[in-house]
């Protein structure tokens, strides 16, 4: 998250979202203090302070997190009655869900989430497991995408991640993998029926282009939200623009 108008527009579109639908908590995807990480905790509190939702938070780590003190971010939870990182990976359940967020961008640890990631899976009992990560694995995004990205750096990074996390979530038919990093909105769909979703418009930094990709069901260049509805049975996605206009479900 940064400080700006469209960050603000989004934060009230999410508030009257929330006063009008049946919301329990809210995810956050990373890069929450943008675009050079927390040194203090009011960089946190300040940013956080904009959204105003008196709602649960779980929030993911990004790379933009990563350039200045994360450890803040998870000592922000002892700090605040919503916001919850109890560690810089780490899983979370609601009724049928079980959560786990990841922090694939730093790379001391890469190899251990991997493994915390594979046995989590293998042990859990809920209906849904669902994988929270900043770092998409599909994205047809102009900085992150694979055929259209235009860093090197990122799109090597991406490969990565995909090459090793994307097995895993294979072999324990995960559903459902939720995402940011590229600065738009796209829903993909692999002939598997795993969803994989890249929501980061939430207003942090300007909108970025994004092209057609394989299993892409879904593309906006636009600021907004994705509300998401769980249940035992059924996992559905609708985003939002800043009027609350539906775009995709």
């Amino acid at each position: 998250g940064d400080t700006n108008e469209q960050v603000v527009k989004v934060a009230n579109a999410m508030r009257q979202y929330s006063l009008t639908h049946s919301v329990d908590f809210v995810i956050g995807l990373g890069d929450n203090v943008y675009p050079a990480g927390a040194t203090t905790l009011d960089d946190i509190a300040v940013r956080f302070a904009q959204f105003n939702l008196d709602l649960p938070w779980y929030v993911a780590l990004g790379n933009h997190d990563l350039l200045g003190n994360a450890t803040l971010q998870v000592m922000y939870t002892q700090h605040s009655e919503h916001w919850n990182m109890p560690a810089p990976f780490y899983r979370f359940s609601q009724p049928h869900v079980s959560y786990f967020v990841l922090n694939t961008y730093d790379d001391s640890t890469f190899h251990v989430q991997l493994l915390w990631l594979e046995q989590s899976l293998q042990n859990s009992t809920t209906r849904w497991n669902i994988v929270v990560n900043h770092n998409p694995i599909h994205s047809g995004g102009v900085y992150h995408g694979e055929r259209f990205g235009r860093n090197k750096v990122l799109v090597a990074h991406t490969r990565r991640v995909r090459k090793q996390l994307l097995p895993i979530l294979q072999k324990y038919d995960v559903p459902v993998y939720l995402s940011g990093d590229d600065h738009n909105m796209q829903y993909f769909q692999d002939d598997n029926g795993t969803v994989y979703i890249v929501n980061g418009a939430g207003g942090g930094a300007t909108l970025q282009s994004v092209h057609k990709g394989p299993f892409q069901l879904f593309r906006r260049r636009t600021n907004g939200f994705a509300a998401h509805t769980v249940n035992r049975t059924h996992f559905t996605t609708t985003f939002l623009d800043v009027n609350q206009t539906q775009l995709f479900s």
